[in-house]
């Protein structure tokens, strides 16, 4: 035990300032996490909390500004064993194939006389792949779990979730996107279908991604379906096609294990519904559809016959709009989207001053979430140092509606054409038509050059 009580200061050292006063939960396990997976010299170290009030296993983790979260249930797998049992477990990591050891983490106010209480469960995988663990190094484990389970119980923890500023992909911290995060958290602990409801642009696609990543099937395949309003083309996408040369594999084969997310179903009729029901159940494939608040108004791309339409009623997720989501989400997506498409651009040291800021903050943005992104979008191609209020592409702002006072000169003529033909296409509300039109080049031209420059 000398060893176990040298690793013990070294760990009450390096979190003394966590130990001093209350700390958030998520700050001892993320840094436990950290020392653990250092002094056990393995891939990585989970920490797993009981959340006796949803009989789960808890393990909140962060990466970066990024947020991600994995919930057990209490009575299954591995996990559950060592609860039941007491005792460590072993078995194989199913992305990677690594050895993993599930270790018992014991009060050390309880009674060494009584039965111990299991505060929280630490997952170890195997840095070598296809290798067992040792006695040895179990041995050296089952020591890192005691210095846990010291740290644990003598930290005073401050059990308040901290707001998340984003999760996964999705940027925000409104009262309505943190009511968001929690029922995508809660869609992600279960496999029902989920049904996804919002106005165009609210981002329904990255909710999808983000209940995908939370979920058990992160390591599975994630098919978003191409949005079709005819249903022979639907039915081909999604269930594939045979011919005499070839087979093109539908998206409901190519989501086995994982996710299948579609923008409408509506189309297809209700054989080719119970058909796709049926093939999920087999091949095991999680149902995510959305629906547009629009088209749902027109009567239009949404489940309300057949066999689907029963299946989505269980959870249903409603997307804020922009507008409900308030001005503060407007400024952190700004931010967000000034830095994501500098880096894509290769606009170095590039910011966006308050007046933009304030100007943003005023708009409506029928368009919501990507209606802002291609506002920033269009701004950062014409912008070098510091995006103004006149750099942005909106009613009332800029010289007039002229594009060409924007470009600024001493560019090739590829790239000024680029960026006038990109912020023509923010104009029109990527509507390529209207688009092309204005241009005075061919929609098929159009089509060619927006793929050109996005795929650079």
């Amino acid at each position: 035990m000398h060893r176990t009580g040298g690793r013990m200061k070294v760990v009450l050292s390096q979190l003394a300032p966590l130990l001093a006063g209350p700390s958030l939960v998520e700050d001892v396990i993320t840094q436990l996490a950290s020392w653990a997976a250092q002094a056990a010299d393995c891939r990585y170290v989970r920490l797993f909390r009981i959340d006796r009030a949803r009989h789960e296993l808890h393990c909140r983790m962060t990466n970066g500004s990024e947020l991600y979260e994995i919930r057990v249930p209490a009575r299954r797998g591995l996990h559950g064993q060592v609860l039941e049992t007491h005792k460590p477990q072993t078995g194989r990591a199913v992305e990677t194939g690594a050895a993993l050891l599930m270790v018992p983490v014991f009060s050390v106010d309880s009674n060494p006389n009584d039965s111990r209480e299991v505060i929280a469960v630490l997952e170890f995988a195997h840095k070598s792949v296809g290798l067992p663990f040792s006695t040895g190094e179990e041995t050296k484990l089952m020591e890192v779990a005691e210095c846990v389970a010291r740290v644990l119980s003598h930290a005073r923890l401050d059990d308040s979730r901290r707001a998340p500023g984003r999760i996964t992909e999705i940027v925000g911290n409104s009262d309505a996107m943190l009511a968001l995060y929690a029922q995508i958290q809660d869609a992600a602990a279960s496999d029902a279908p989920v049904l996804l409801t919002g106005a165009h642009g609210t981002g329904k696609s990255l909710v999808a991604r983000a209940i995908h990543h939370l979920s058990s099937r992160r390591h599975r395949a994630f098919v978003s379906l191409r949005h079709h309003s005819e249903p022979e083309f639907l039915e081909a996408e999604l269930f594939g096609v045979s011919g005499a040369e070839e087979q093109f594999p539908g998206a409901i084969r190519r989501a086995q294990g994982g996710t299948l997310f579609a923008k409408q179903l509506t189309a297809l009729p209700e054989s080719s519904q119970a058909r796709l029901l049926e093939q999920a159940a087999q091949l095991r494939v999680r149902l995510i559809v959305s629906r547009s608040i629009r088209a749902a108004a027109n009567g239009n791309q949404h489940v309300s016959r057949g066999p689907l339409a029963d299946v989505f009623q269980a959870q249903t997720l409603a997307i804020p709009s922009l507008l409900e989501r308030g001005p503060d989400d407007v400024t952190s997506l700004a931010r967000h989207f000034v830095r994501e498409w500098a880096y894509r651009l290769q606009v170095p040291n590039l910011s966006i001053d308050d007046k933009a800021l304030a100007r943003l903050r005023s708009q409506s943005w029928p368009g919501n979430v990507q209606e802002l992104e291609k506002c920033i979008q269009s701004a950062v191609l014409c912008c070098s140092d510091a995006i103004g209020e006149d750099d942005l592409c909106l009613p009332g702002v800029g010289h007039g509606g002229e594009l060409s006072d924007s470009i600024p000169s001493g560019l090739l003529l590829a790239d000024a054409e680029e960026r006038y033909i990109l912020r023509t296409l923010t104009e029109n509300k990527e509507n390529r038509t209207r688009t092309a039109s204005s241009l005075g080049i061919g929609r098929n031209t159009l089509v060619r050059k927006i793929k050109q420059y996005r795929n650079k």
